[in-house]
């Protein structure tokens, strides 16, 4: 009887997990999607002269009390008269040499930015403008968002369709087992 309940219990847990899986990467799923269509005037704005800029460690901290902290060397653009570390990372290093020869201190720029998040000590720039120009663009931030999209699309893809290829292969071995098969009779 407790074997039972074991098994029930077990049975139920999986199922939960199993059914809640697909809907957190349905919301990130979503949530990637609206980041994408957001048009840059969708996000904030801060215009000014540059005071410094530079490198700097981003540090990132998730939500919860047991998430990982992650330390990021990041290009760092810091305006007169506002404390805010405005910061982007590249995995390209000659990335930042363009950054370097195209920006200088006193240059009037435009930052668009998703704003103050308390789990990082650095706000994010989606785009930056210098004199109408774009130095750092928001396609890219885009791009980033189309590899989250298409993977979550594969695996919910996966993740319906295999179970039903699963009950089809096993279907057709059932229906073979059921039909006879005939001997062929030689003349």
């Amino acid at each position: 009887m407790i074997n039972k309940i074991k098994v029930i219990g077990n049975v139920l847990k999986w199922t939960f997990i199993l059914g809640i899986l697909p809907l957190i990467f349905s919301y990130v799923l979503y949530l990637n999607v609206s980041e994408i269509r957001k048009n840059k005037n969708d996000f904030n704005l801060t215009k000014g002269k540059i005071e410094l800029t530079g490198f700097t460690i981003k540090n990132h901290k998730g939500k919860s009390m047991r998430s990982i902290r992650t330390k990021t060397k990041v290009f760092f653009v810091k305006l007169n008269g506002n404390d805010t570390l405005y910061s982007y990372y590249f995995r390209n290093s000659r990335d930042y040499d363009k950054l370097f020869v195209n920006i200088k201190n006193e240059d009037f720029v435009k930052i668009y930015n998703k704003g103050f998040e308390d789990t990082q000590n650095t706000v994010d720039i989606i785009q930056l403008e210098n004199n109408e120009r774009i130095l750092i663009d928001k396609n890219i931030y885009d791009s980033r968002n189309y590899v989250i999209v298409i993977l979550m699309t594969i695996f919910l893809l996966l993740y319906f369709s295999i179970p039903i290829f699963i009950f089809m292969y096993n279907k057709s071995k059932t229906n073979e087992q059921k039909t006879p098969k005939t001997k062929k009779h030689s003349r």
